[in-house]
């Protein structure tokens, strides 16, 4: 083990390990910029994947009634004519 002068023994052992694994126990700015931009990329992708999931579900949900039997297409054509706005309630 290489003893550097002016460390404490732990600092020591810290530094030999580090040389051995090639590594620094401390990350360089790069990596956290890297790690900053992986951050703000998945909330965006977050994003995408519950919106992919509601659209799935959707369409999920309207191919079994269908294969069931149990879709009933004007209905259907109704609903999607007319979208819920932003102050309607779904209560009658």
């Amino acid at each position: 083990m290489q003893i550097v002068a002016g460390y404490s023994r732990s600092e020591e052992k810290r530094l030999a390990f580090e040389q051995e694994l090639g590594v620094r126990a401390v990350p360089d700015m790069k990596t956290i910029q890297s790690l900053a931009l992986l951050v703000g990329i998945d909330k965006f992708m977050s994003e995408c994947r519950a919106l992919t999931n509601v659209i799935g579900n959707g369409v999920a949900t309207i191919v079994v009634s269908r294969w069931e039997k149990e879709l009933d297409s004007a209905k259907l054509r109704e609903a999607m004519a007319h979208p819920i706005e932003n102050d309607e309630t779904k209560l009658p």
